[in-house]
């Protein structure tokens, strides 16, 4: 009886799909079932007697070990879900149930993969349901309907609400679900739109609806469908469209305001139909044709219309039909019988199917204007009876074309009128000097900055008249407006006899700089000499010479150094006016050079017993030519302390303004007139001193001032002074 019943035993053992075990308290294998041996590829003598540890080296890491060790020593029956990785490298979840027994535990194993790889899809599926539910733009809600006892809807009760729902509403999901509708928004049961009604229908009849109701309580306006998806629930997905609604009520208000600016328009309005009768005008309109409203209304385009002007009417229509819009004059007919003339914008109005129904217009009364313009043409009549008895050449240019010019102009050039009007200006500049029409090119376009304007308004340009012959003109334009359009007024003057003459006197200015330059050049051989000699005397035989005669030696070496200043100077002039000084300015410090000039005048301004004030920047780094620099500064100082009777002040200093550099120097010495002001810069403008009892330098050849406002003007600078007058100082400025 024993053996059958533990053959029985065996059998069902064997028969069991799940895989069972038992470990003694050494971790040994006392029992596997031939699942067991299936699940770990080893036979059951492979597998009993052995130790767990050795079969599954670090099975002591694992869950399912704690496990065994657990119920090992608490004698408690756990239970666990948990993968685990085969020796084969297969990676299997299992429902492990672990039972004490006497010899150790009895462990009894399900392979879950499957369910496990079923249930984790299933999880997959949900999230992504649910992630769409939580992000989907639209709101949705869930609701259980809530009956009477005639089975009427009475309320219902929120099921479930996504995140749209709470930002499309403003209400919170925690204070709505499983909570009633009426609860959640007092005062729904009086709402106008009756939701707890329609959508309660719909959970009960199961019949879907859509609508498009405002909230009271809520304050907003929803599009709304609802749906059911078994008896007694609804659901609803909704957006909210208060924007839409707002935007509607703007389009109507706009059209209100439309309308009520057609009737306040000062402008006329005019609407026609098909068959050119009047179907809308507004007051300005009724003003504009001498009619009310009322007896506009009804009446054809063709009875305001004067009797030669039907034609053209006719085909302004046509250009209707055909979809073309137009601005265009046109005379009416008041009611009074007289004519008023109007402009018009008018454009075609199409139906929905493409089909003409009419135009409208904006008209506005232009009678005033055609008056002025009538005063214009009179007005421009007077104009040309003075432009043809002008002596200025007097030229008018519309799109590049000549539309008038007068007889002055014609003698000028040699022309004919008639051989001028509507040329084009391009081909004129065939008349111009080669070498000159690019002053003439920038005289016409007149897009240059006012310095450069005022610079060519002094200059004139050659010209060849018909025959050939070589005219010098000057030349001015400005642009103003006529007939509506951009246009050039020139004014043109014939400057030949002027011009040839200042040739003549720019020749004669050369000859004398010519003379000049030689002249200097004479002088400086017997200079060289004289001087040479006089030192000789003076160094080889001043020890036997008395002293009236070494005086005299000295006053004539003296004169000698003055002489050469002299020439110096007019060398430098002739330089400068034959344009053959060469700037070559270079970046330095102009604070290192004037600090240099004062220290090499030093002797002269001690001899004088004057103060010197210096009071200039540091470094000062500008660009300019250091040897001329030199000069013009080495000249103005020396002038202050020569003209500044002793002990007086000079004071040097410097200023950035504007980017520019300024440089004064000013001095309390024996000052200018206004009258000595005007020539000190100007060419041999030495002012005489000599016999005035003034304690000051007198020598000089009056070029001093004017070479330095030649240099300083080379450099792109200015030169100026300043004086309160006679012995009242003077300063002296270089930017």
């Amino acid at each position: 009886k024993y053996r059958n019943l533990s053959n029985q035993y065996e059998m069902l053992l064997e028969s069991i799909t799940d895989s069972i075990f038992a470990l003694n308290s050494d971790w040994e294998y006392i029992l596997v079932n031939k699942s067991a041996e299936n699940i770990n590829s080893l036979s059951r003598d492979e597998i009993i007697g052995k130790k767990m540890q050795d079969l599954f080296p670090g099975i002591e890491d694992t869950p399912f070990f704690k496990i065994y060790e657990s119920v090992m020593n608490t004698r408690n029956e756990e239970r666990i879900i948990e993968s685990f990785t085969h020796p084969d490298g297969e990676t299997r979840f299992y429902d492990l149930s672990v039972y004490p027994i006497h010899q150790g535990i009895l462990c009894i194993s399900r392979d879950v993969t499957e369910e496990k790889e079923i249930q984790q899809e299933l999880e997959e599926s949900e999230e992504k349901y649910r992630s769409l539910f939580n992000n989907m733009n639209a709101g949705f809600a869930f609701h259980e309907v809530i009956v009477d006892d005639e089975k009427k809807p009475i309320d219902y009760k929120y099921i479930e609400v996504n995140p749209a729902f709470e930002k499309l509403t403003g209400l919170k999901t925690e204070d709505m679900i499983g909570k009633n509708v009426s609860e959640v928004l007092p005062g729904i049961k009086d709402d106008p739109a009756d939701w707890i009604g329609k959508f309660g229908n719909v959970g009960l009849t199961g019949i879907p609806i859509s609508v498009e109701d405002y909230s009271e309580p809520i304050d907003r306006w929803y599009k709304v469908a609802g749906y059911s998806p078994k008896k007694g629930y609804f659901a609803v997905t909704f957006t909210d469209i208060t924007e839409r609604k707002k935007s509607e009520q703007n389009l109507k208000e706009s059209e209100e305001k439309y309308r009520q600016f057609i009737e306040d328009s000062l402008e006329g309005v005019w609407v026609i139909d098909e068959n050119a009768n009047t179907t809308l005008v507004n007051p300005s309109m009724s003003k504009i044709l001498g009619y009310s409203v009322e007896e506009l209304i009804g009446k054809n385009l063709f009875e305001f219309v004067p009797q030669e002007d039907i034609e053209i009417t006719n085909k302004h229509l046509e250009n209707r039909r055909n979809g073309i819009k137009e601005e265009f004059e046109k005379e009416f007919i008041q009611k009074d019988g007289k004519k008023v003339y109007t402009r018009l914008i008018s454009s075609p109005n199409f139906d929905n199917n493409g089909n003409y129904a009419g135009s409208f217009a904006f008209v506005s009364d232009i009678t005033e204007k055609k008056e002025a313009e009538q005063k214009l043409k009179e007005s421009e009549e007077k104009f040309r009876t003075i432009a043809e008895q002008s002596v200025v050449g007097l030229v008018m240019i519309q799109d590049n074309r000549l539309i008038y010019l007068n007889n002055t102009v014609s003698k000028i050039l040699g022309y004919l009128p008639e051989e001028l009007m509507n040329k084009n200006v391009l081909d004129l500049f065939k008349n111009i000097h080669p070498e000159d029409r690019t002053i003439a090119a920038n005289r016409l376009s007149n897009r240059l900055d006012k310095k450069k304007i005022d610079k060519m308004r002094k200059q004139s340009f050659r010209i060849f008249t018909k025959s050939g012959e070589i005219r010098w003109i000057k030349m001015n334009s400005n642009i103003f407006q006529f007939q509506e359009k951009d246009t050039i007024l020139v004014t043109m003057v014939d400057v030949t006899k002027e011009r040839m003459a200042e040739i003549e006197l720019q020749k004669l200015n050369e000859l004398k700089s010519e003379f000049l330059r030689r002249a200097s050049h004479e002088l400086k051989t017997p200079l060289i000499s004289i001087k040479g000699f006089t030192n000789l005397v003076l160094t080889q035989y001043g020890g036997t010479l008395d002293n009236e005669v070494i005086s005299m030696l000295e006053e004539v070496d003296r004169g000698c150094h003055r002489l050469e200043d002299i020439i110096k100077n007019l060398i430098e002039t002739t330089k400068i006016e034959s344009s053959k000084i060469d700037l070559k300015a270079t970046v330095e410090d102009l604070s290192f050079l004037i600090r240099l000039c004062l220290n090499e005048l030093r002797g002269l301004a001690k001899s004088r017993n004057h103060a010197i004030h210096v009071k200039i920047d540091k470094k000062i780094i500008t660009k300019f030519n250091k040897e001329q620099m030199y000069e013009v500064i080495t000249n103005l100082l020396s002038n202050a302390i020569k003209y500044t009777p002793p002990t007086g002040e000079i004071t040097i200093k410097s200023e950035i303004k504007d980017q520019n550099v300024i440089i004064s120097i000013k001095d309390n010495g024996i000052g200018f007139t206004d009258k000595e002001k005007e020539i000190v810069f100007k060419q041999f403008g030495k002012i005489e001193r000599y016999g005035q009892g003034l304690d000051i330098g007198i020598d000089g050849s009056g070029l001093g001032l004017y070479l330095s406002k030649k240099i300083v003007e080379l450099h792109g600078g200015n030169i100026w002074m300043e004086s309160e007058g006679k012995n009242k100082g003077s300063i002296f400025y270089i930017s």
